[in-house]
């Protein structure tokens, strides 16, 4: 019900709720939507259902925004990192009383005392990628999390190389597919078969369903009966990949699978620990043409000083150094 075309609240997918955000990307109702503009209305209708109050019945979404996956933003989405629980939990005043803070405390069944739980987890990390055991010490409640990476894989037409990385992503279990399609045709695909991709063609104009009336009754008008295929180089460049996972250690899996991805040479997206600071790198830059400036101004006089020092020849001496800085 929350997809059905009825510019209301109780239908916050609708194409009038989703065409309401077109001015924040700077769109105009009836022109092409590719892939990624498609991608981000989606998440500012969820944004906007989020905000309704309903925050406990949906999944978090992530978009990325340059075709990688920062970890960081991940973990704040679907839960705050925490230390180690027996390093951050304050004992209550009834504990301090019964327990004598010099012995270790052991935990009911395992006969383990908390600093030996830690080490124990801290022992289980070793041999794990930094990335593994940030996902690994996140604590909290985990919601359930769908992402969403628009990319763009060639100029006209999609690189042969980044192929093999888009089958190997539909085969992940926590892939949901990916949109795309020809030039102006947008399609859902879902597998593949050799190097044919199949998929979904959801477009089909019918009435729309009364709010009141139940699903049940046109469930069916709602899904393809057919699938079809597609040559993988007909292939538009354009694409958004989808994956869903229900709680952390399919998020884990995921993550592991994406990185051993990334050793092929041609990964259809990228990943990374943290968002970088691009005001660091303006400072850089900053500094560096300030350093420019002041070696400007100093040949400025020394080509002065030569003139005066030789009027006779009428030029001033060529510097060696041509002020180029390569960034």
């Amino acid at each position: 019900r929350w997809f059905l075309d009825y510019p209301t609240e109780k239908c916050p997918y609708s194409l009038h709720n989703i065409l309401r955000n077109a001015d924040r990307i700077e769109k105009k109702v009836g022109e092409w939507f590719g892939p990624q503009a498609a991608c981000f209305l989606i998440k500012y209708c969820h944004e906007q259902h989020i905000s309704k109050g309903t925050l406990e019945l949906l999944p978090a979404l992530h978009v990325a925004s340059d075709g990688t996956l920062y970890l960081d933003q991940i973990l704040d989405l679907c839960t705050k990192d925490k230390e180690c629980p027996s390093k951050q939990r304050e004992p209550n005043v009834d504990e301090t009383k019964e327990q004598d803070s010099s012995k270790p405390t052991p935990s009911k069944g395992t006969g383990e005392s908390k600093e030996e739980q830690c080490s124990s987890s801290e022992r289980k990390l070793e041999g794990l990628s930094a990335s593994q055991k940030k996902i690994l010490q996140s604590t909290g409640e985990w919601k359930s999390l769908i992402i969403i990476i628009p990319v763009r894989l060639g100029l006209d037409s999609i690189n042969p190389k980044y192929c093999d990385g888009l089958k190997e992503c539909l085969k992940l279990p926590q892939s949901l597919g990916f949109v795309g399609g020809r030039p102006r045709s947008s399609y859902y695909f879902i597998g593949y078969q050799a190097d044919r991709l199949l998929y979904l063609d959801p477009h089909t104009i019918q009435k729309v369903c009364p709010l009141q009336q139940k699903l049940e009754r046109s469930s069916g008008s709602f899904h393809c009966s057919r699938i079809q295929t597609l040559p993988m180089n007909d292939l538009d460049p354009s694409l958004a990949l989808g994956f869903y996972c229900r709680d952390r250690n399919e998020f884990f899996d995921l993550w592991n699978s994406i990185e051993h991805l990334e050793s092929g040479h041609f990964p259809p997206f990228r990943t990374a620990m943290t968002v970088p600071k691009y005001t660091e790198i303006n400072m850089e830059i900053r500094e560096i043409e300030e350093d420019e400036n002041v070696e400007g101004t100093s040949r400025s006089k020394e080509k002065e000083a030569d003139a005066v020092s030789s009027p006779h020849t009428g030029r001033s001496k060529q510097s060696t150094d041509d002020g180029f800085v390569l960034i």
